[in-house]
């Protein structure tokens, strides 16, 4: 395991802070945050998932991550990145047996003048187009997949280079057995194997050839009487035209012909077969086991045998009738349950399931029957059948069909459909969309009845009982809701006569409300109208948010005040009001219109407008224009008198007489000013250079006649040239205290102002921050305390608890591990060491466990032990807690690998021991 943080103290409010102490914990973070090139126990975090060696890094990319590789975790691949136009695009992706690019037709495997070595692919690749070292392949994969099998050598396929033979010759040479006819000549030529060389031979050289072969004259067509010799099996056909051929004995034929000839007027002949003259294929054979044999093409069509059993080898057509004097038909193919169905042309054994289906139901189409009283099986059509179900109540449920269908509308004939209790009326998904509940002895229901054109349809409640109610009852806390359309949900209550009614309509959508209308409490009543003439009796009416009409006076409680007058019907207000002491409400506004008006309109200001524009604006403590430069105090033909102010003017410009103490650039004629002292300058336009007895002020530099730029002023900075002697030293109105000797600390300080403004706002005493006096920390360790928030962890930074004292760890954490020696048969695992142990056993060993935390603080540690060649045996502390109160069996093989965990928060009274797992070698 790599280098892991420990914390070395604990610090409480009032202890002493050493350098000590800060040194520990900067060499603790060094370790976790240490690299090493070759002890991978001597390296920090290695971020491979594992317990504390870090969260795994799911993103490795450049400075601003435009070139970068993500893993995708939501779909199990790797992602490669490249900048394209300042974004990061993704390329490539790595998943499971793939590497794709992203976009189709997009990347290249290498360039033209960087390429990959040998490509290995075990499977087939896919390619729109090949190039074979700069020369593009245009054949097609057809025609490229003619080489497939080719065994020629180069050597062979050259020997097709330059051949200018065309297909259809060179297929002559292949088997073609097309003829054609043509007139042979001397001067036409036949292909002949000349010793293994093939050459092209005139007809006249074989003319030659043949005539010395035979050593006869040419054309022999006629010889005399031949008495003696013989002919040879070599000799051929002997053709004897239309003459007879003549014998006294017996003559024994092999193959004979006869011309198609027919043979008449012989006895008996015995034959083993007979063959067509000019088909080889058929033939007739006559075995010796009284078998007859009929073969056509080669192959056996008809055999007949001494028991009369023919076998027809194919299809058999008889042009009369086929009777069968047996019981059977039997086929090469019968499978049970099939049927035997014409098509029009063979009868063909046809399962039921495999004939064309019937899509819909005529009235006469039919279906097969059994006639059981007057036998046999018969057709019936499809109304017939209805029809005797029907009248035979075989239709008295369809219990047995699950699932039922209608193939049209269900009349009920007058009757009707009966519901159990709580079932209903599904969707097509089997989802209730009506269920029906069953009241014992009901006498009242719901009638619902449709409409003709412009009339609605109706849902009344009818029965055996002379007034009923209609209950439309909502679930729970719902409600009824009337719907709108085009217009607003609406009710119509109608009068007993139904030729009047009052409509209850909701606020259309355009008023954008959802509000409750409660109905009055107590006893019966009215409601009271807009339009009618209604009498309230004894009710208030808060018009506070109303306006009222047509209430007269007399009618009411008022009474005039101060600037209100009252008539029959009206309340007038008074154009003079002496009265009104405070008009407060928000956003109220006062003036002439909308456009010349006083607009409280924002929280503690008072806005003045004029024109249809902010002028003024007067809030606590200012009082400023709407916008910039947009108003005058006074005009120039009207001024103010005189104006007071007890603080500072400032103005881009001044014009007139000035008196009083002036502030800043003041124009007008030059002028100068005589006396030895002048009291009442203050302050002087530019000047090219000034002095003052023996000081000189030039330009940016003030100094003495001798030297002349002692100070050096700048934009911001005031340079001293010499030494400045002070008694005392105020910045910002603060006294600095320190001695010169106090502030030559500072003398080879490197730090920046931003480091050294870190110490800004610290409340440490000088005490307090003596105590880092002999610190040797450097500036990179103390930023290792610079946290964004306490309580997380950083990268490069100590760790911290937040306010509640909880630390909270960003990224993985890792810990040192202590291997554990033992010595005497004893081992110590001090938890001050770490939490992490390992021990190899040599030889049997009694554990202790030391320094646990204090009781009410928990300690936990893992123990690794790995088992000797020889099997050892451990001995725990008797104050380890085991389930059921029995230690684990040690595992006793070779280098068998136990892993143990431990837990206290007593301080160590009691140990609660856990086996992590067993035999992990």
């Amino acid at each position: 395991m790599a280098y892991s943080y420990t914390r070395q103290s604990t610090i409480s409010d009032g202890d002493t802070i050493t350098a000590a102490l800060f040194n520990n914990e900067y060499n603790q973070l060094l370790n976790a945050f240490a690299y090493s090139s070759s002890d991978a126990a001597a390296t920090g975090h290695r971020h491979d998932g594992s317990a504390a060696q870090g969260g795994s890094i799911s993103k490795i990319g450049d400075l601003d991550f435009l070139n970068k590789i993500e893993a995708d975790s939501t779909n199990n691949r790797w992602g490669i990145y490249v900048q394209v136009s300042s974004s990061a695009v993704e390329q490539i992706r790595i998943q499971d047996g793939a590497i794709v690019p992203v976009t189709d037709n997009d990347i290249d495997l290498g360039t033209s003048s960087l390429e990959f070595k040998d490509l290995y692919i075990d499977g087939t690749a896919y390619l729109d187009a090949i190039n074979f070292n700069g020369t593009a392949i245009s054949s097609t994969a057809a025609e490229l997949n003619i080489l497939d099998g080719v065994t020629s050598t180069a050597a062979e396929l050259n020997i097709l280079d330059g051949v200018t033979s065309t297909a259809a010759e060179l297929n002559i040479i292949d088997g073609d057995t097309s003829a054609s006819a043509t007139t042979l000549a001397d001067a036409d030529r036949v292909v002949v194997n000349d010793n293994g060389t093939m050459k092209q031979v005139a007809l006249t050289d074989f003319e030659t050839y043949f005539e010395a072969a035979l050593d006869t004259g040419t054309n022999l067509t006629t010889v005399g009487a031949l008495n003696a010799g013989s002919i040879t099996s070599g000799f051929s056909a002997i053709d004897i035209g239309s003459s007879n051929l003549t014998a006294t004995g017996t003559v024994s034929l092999g193959a004979t012909s006869f011309n198609d000839n027919n043979i008449t007027n012989v006895g008996s002949i015995q034959l083993d077969s007979i063959a067509g003259d000019a088909d080889t294929n058929s033939s007739i054979a006559f075995s010796g086991s009284d078998v007859i044999t009929m073969t056509t093409g080669g192959t056996t069509a008809f055999t007949l045998d001494a028991s009369q059993n023919a076998v027809v080898g194919a299809n058999l057509t008889v042009t009369g009738d086929l009777t069968i004097s047996g019981d059977d038909l039997v086929m090469g193919t019968n499978t049970s349950g099939m049927l035997l169905i014409a098509d029009g042309t063979n009868f063909n054994p046809t399962a039921v399931g495999s004939l064309s289906e019937i899509s819909s139901v005529a009235n006469d189409d039919v279906l097969l029957a059994v006639d059981t009283s007057g036998g046999g099986l018969k057709k019936i059509s499809r109304s017939t059948l209805v029809s005797g179900l029907a009248t035979s109540s075989a239709l008295s449920n369809v219990v047995e069909d699950t699932s039922p269908q209608l193939g049209a509308n269900l009349d009920t004939n007058s009757h009707n459909i009966l519901i159990d209790d709580a079932h209903f009326i599904g969707d097509e998904n089997g989802n209730e969309q009506i269920i029906f509940q069953t009241t014992s002895s009901a006498v009242n229901q719901f009638d619902i009845t449709n409409a003709a054109t412009g009339n609605p349809p109706k849902l009344s409640a009818t029965g055996g009982d002379s007034n009923i109610d209609l209950d439309i009852e909502a679930k729970g806390t719902g409600h009824v809701t009337i719907r709108g359309n085009t217009n607003a949900g609406a009710i119509q209550l109608n009068c007993e006569s139904n030729s009047h009614g009052q409509i209850i309509k909701s606020q259309p959508h355009s008023a954008a409300v959802t509000n409750t209308m409660l109905l009055p409490a107590g006893s019966s009543s009215t409601l009271v109208s807009l339009v009618s003439t209604d009498t309230l009796t004894n009710k208030t009416i808060n018009a506070s948010n109303n306006t009222l009409s047509n209430i007269p006076m007399s009618a009411t409680s008022f009474v005039a005040g101060t600037g209100v007058s009252l008539s029959t019907n009206t309340l007038s207000v008074d154009a003079a009001q002496t009265g009104i002491t405070s008009l407060l409400a928000t956003d109220i506004k006062i003036g002439e219109d909308d456009q010349t008006k006083i607009d409280f309109e924002d929280a503690d200001k008072i806005n003045f407008y004029a024109g249809n524009e902010k002028q003024l604006i007067l809030e606590d403590g200012a009082l400023y224009p709407g916008s910039d430069n947009i108003i005058d105090l006074g005009k120039s033909d009207n001024e103010f008198k005189d104006a007071f102010f007890d603080g500072t003017v400032t103005a881009d410009a001044f014009a007139g007489p000035l008196t009083g103490d002036v502030t800043g650039n003041v124009s007008g004629t030059a002028a100068t000013v005589t006396g030895a002292a002048q009291s009442n300058i203050t302050s002087l336009g530019t000047l090219t250079t000034l002095t003052v007895d023996n000081v000189i002020i030039n330009g940016t530099t003030i100094g003495h006649t001798d030297d002349t730029d002692l100070l050096t002023f700048a934009d911001g900075i005031l340079t001293v040239a010499g030494e400045v002697s002070l008694t005392t030293l105020d910045i910002g109105g603060t006294n600095v205290t320190s001695t010169a000797a106090e502030l030559n600390i500072l003398d080879g300080v490197t730090s920046t102002a931003a480091e050294l403004n870190i110490l800004d706002g610290v409340t440490s005493t000088a005490a307090e921050l003596n105590k880092l006096d002999g610190v040797t920390a450097t500036t990179a360790e103390i930023n290792y305390l610079d946290v964004t928030t306490l309580g997380t962890s950083e990268a490069s930074k100590v760790v911290t608890s937040d306010a509640n004292g909880v630390t909270k760890f960003d990224n993985g954490i890792q810990e040192e591990s202590t291997a554990v020696t033992s010595s005497s048969n004893a081992a110590t695992l001090n938890l001050r060491d770490g939490s992490v142990f390992t021990h190899t056993l040599s030889e049997n060993v009694t554990y202790t466990f030391s320094n646990p935390a204090a009781s009410g603080y928990a300690s936990s540690f893992t123990l690794k032990v790995t088992q000797d060649s020889t099997a050892r045996t451990i001995t725990w502390p008797n104050s380890v807690d085991w389930a059921a109160a029995t230690a684990p069996t040690l595992s006793t093989g070779n280098a068998d690998v136990d892993v143990f965990v431990f837990l206290t928060v007593d301080g160590g009274t009691t140990y609660y021991g856990f086996t992590a797992g067993q035999d992990l070698s």
